[in-house]
């Protein structure tokens, strides 16, 4: 982004200040432009603002200049020494006040930024005029939350200003939808309005999270490039006191320690989130992460294995099945969700020895306070899920999504986890602003290592990139972007190469995304990043880097 700024200033060096033009010049034709129309900037940073006037043909205009906020000289230079976002206008001289505006967002690089807004609950089910209250908070880039002013919308009943909904008397699915009246970033809730006494929540399909999702334990659709549809939703329980653990349905033997094999295939697994299995094989993808749900499996891990794929595989089902009602995380609950998985611990066992399964992936950004009520995941809870694990399948290595330093900080050893995973949010967000990905890389597995972990690279591909590609990315932000192509080489290629990495897997495969409060431009935009020509061709070339290493373990 700041060597885009310093092209955009670099390219308005000239005068762009002209003399009025003559009388007679057809000036109710004329309409004025500033441009650039909207920029972000980081503090301190100069930008020159350039006008136009427009008509039958684009003539320089000479312009007197103001802003809302920070400094803008006579010749259209504006800086700001704190953050916020500023309006800038341009008035042409002598031409009955003709004016157009600009808008600039001026970031503290330090500093937190917004770049998600975050509804709780997630779903809910009432009864006809049963009414609840939803509450929404801004995540910022730093992984913790504050407060947003929002505006609602709702479906199928009222939402007051305060938040809470009233249920109409129509039975049926509805949206509840907030967005932020400062960043304009939105969330959404689905809402079920059930005849008569509440009942369970009816199958809804909920929008992917952002910017780093949590996969969707579902059974793959037919080969169409659709999303996975969300597994049938259970009433999800008041918060309760952690229980003595289940007792496993028809346990089977717990099965002995199995060594780390040699992942199927060669060099390390280069891949995807929410990779379906129709992509299996077709791609230069030859890993994933992928959600499993006990009734498919089977078949998804004997595809993955007919087509030489390996998968890190999530067990535990969506959070929202593992949390209050107040969003915090619940371990009892965790475990419940664990516990289906007991009578397929020797098929999990059997595809872990062959190599197609490379990690049991135990919870999404525990160090994400927006992410779970306002409340990071506790480091003893973390650690408890990688033992309660390993009771039936202790031959998995256990990995969690979040970046090694931030377990390391906890100053106390993790020996129940095998492996951390480091995603690059890319120049702009933490925890990797400001770093190259030569330096991200090093640092995380510094960090890793420190920690006898093992390592897994990716990068956010979709909201991690510096602003070069000129493509919004899916998180609807002034300093959220796609990867360039160029990005997407360079990061990739450093990753695959590091041999201390078990994996490559980015977030996330674009061409089955879909989600609420987006235009229909948008949405293409966002889905077609896996299949724009110079994308396709830098993937490539990070999977034949990533082809080329000696096969690793992540434990």
């Amino acid at each position: 982004m700041l060597s885009l700024v310093l092209l955009l200033s670099a390219c308005a060096a000239a005068d762009t200040s002209a003399p009025d033009l003559p009388a007679g010049s057809p000036a109710s034709a004329l309409a004025l432009r500033v441009s650039p129309k909207r920029i972000t900037l980081p503090i301190n940073q100069p930008i020159r603002f350039r006008a136009v006037e427009s008509g039958d043909a684009l003539a320089p205009v000479g312009v007197a200049w103001t802003a809302s906020g920070g400094t803008i000289r006579p010749d259209g230079t504006f800086l700001s020494a704190r953050p916020g976002t500023f309006k800038i206008t341009g008035r042409a001289r002598g031409r009955n006040n003709r004016a157009d505006t600009s808008v600039v967002l001026v970031v503290d690089p330090d500093a937190p930024n917004q770049v998600a807004l975050e509804l709780v609950p997630g779903t809910t089910t009432l009864a006809p005029g049963a009414t609840v209250a939803f509450s929404a908070q801004a995540r910022m880039s730093d992984n913790t939350s504050a407060g947003a002013s929002v505006s609602w919308t709702a479906a199928g009943g009222t939402i007051a200003e305060s938040g809470v909904y009233t249920a109409g008397s129509t039975a049926g699915s509805f949206d509840v939808i907030a967005r932020d009246t400062i960043s304009g970033l939105a969330d959404t809730s689905a809402v079920t309005i059930a005849a008569g006494a509440p009942a369970p929540p009816a199958p809804t399909t909920f929008p992917t999270p952002t910017p780093t999702p949590v996969p969707t334990p579902t059974p793959i659709p037919a080969p169409v490039p659709n999303p996975e549809p969300a597994p049938d939703p259970t009433p999800e329980p008041a918060p309760v006191p952690p229980p003595a653990p289940a007792p496993a349905p028809t346990p089977a033997p717990a099965p002995t320690p199995t060594p780390s094999p040699t992942p199927s295939g060669s060099g390390i697994a280069f891949g995807s989130f929410h990779l379906p299995d129709y992509m299996f094989g077709q791609g230069t993808y030859s890993g994933a992460l992928r959600a499993l749900d006990p009734g498919s499996a089977r078949s998804t891990l004997a595809a993955a294995a007919t087509k030489g794929m390996r998968l890190v595989v999530s067990l535990p089902d969506s959070r929202k099945h593992y949390t209050n009602s107040d969003g915090t995380f619940n371990l009892s609950l965790w475990k419940q969700q664990m516990d289906r998985w007991r009578p397929y611990a020797p098929l999990l066992q059997q595809y872990y020895a062959s190599g197609t399964i490379l990690a049991n992936y135990l919870v999404d950004e525990p160090g994400c306070s927006g992410c779970w009520g306002g409340r990071t995941i506790a480091y003893a809870d973390i650690e408890e899920m990688g033992r309660y694990a390993k009771t039936f399948l202790p031959g998995l290595p256990t990995i969690v999504r979040v970046h090694p330093g931030w377990l390391r900080a906890a100053g106390r050893p993790f020996p129940s986890i095998d492996a951390a995973w480091a995603q690059y949010e890319g120049p702009l967000h933490l925890p990797s602003v400001n770093m190259t990905p030569e330096q991200f890389r090093d640092r995380s597995v510094a960090d890793a290592r420190a920690m006898g972990m093992g390592l897994v690279l990716g990068l956010n591909v979709l909201d991690g990139g510096n602003g070069s590609s000129g493509i919004n990315g899916s998180i609807l932000h002034s300093t959220r972007w796609q990867m360039s192509a160029a990005e997407v080489e360079r990061a990739g290629s450093a990753f695959a190469a590091e041999p201390y990495a078990c994996a490559v897997i980015n977030w996330r495969y674009s061409t089955t995304y879909v989600t609420s409060g987006k235009t229909a431009t948008q949405l293409s935009n966002i889905q077609g990043f896996d299949t724009r020509s110079d994308v396709k061709s830098a993937l490539s070339r990070v999977a034949s880097i990533a082809q080329a290493r000696a096969p690793k373990a992540c434990s």
